[in-house]
């Protein structure tokens, strides 16, 4: 399995959410080697996404480039924990489900896992809600 992600926070995530949920990167898109999901085995949703895009795409100026996750959150409510320096609204998803996380920003890991195990946790009640 390639694994296009290098930086310290993406590899605590990727070895937190296989050891966690069983979970491995999915590699969606052949034009696309630094974007990846999550997704529940159960339901097939998708509760993560991990990227790598330039600051600039987040509202920040610069070009650098940085690796993100976005995760789901309550609807409609993302914007209370955006922050701008290390949670943001949603890059390429609907911003009232999803925050964009910046890795390697300063946001705590424990607290990103905090953000995954909810994602996760959001997506596994809407299957139990539907069945």
């Amino acid at each position: 399995m390639p694994n296009n992600f290098k930086s310290a926070q993406a590899i605590e995530i990727i070895n937190y959410i296989k050891e966690k949920y069983d979970s491995d990167l999915e590699f969606l898109w052949e034009n696309s080697p630094d974007a990846a999901i999550w997704r529940n085995k159960a339901n097939k949703k998708w509760y993560g996404i991990i990227m790598t895009i330039s600051e600039n795409k987040l509202g920040l100026k610069s070009d650098k480039k940085i690796e993100i996750i976005n995760v789901k959150y309550q609807k409609g409510i993302t914007n209370s924990i955006t922050d701008f320096k290390h949670i943001f609204p949603a890059y390429h998803m609907n911003k009232q489900n999803w925050v964009t996380i910046a890795l390697d920003k300063g946001l705590n890991t424990g607290e990103i896992f905090e953000l995954i195990d909810n994602s996760y946790s959001l997506i596994s009640q809407k299957a139990k809600r539907k069945k």
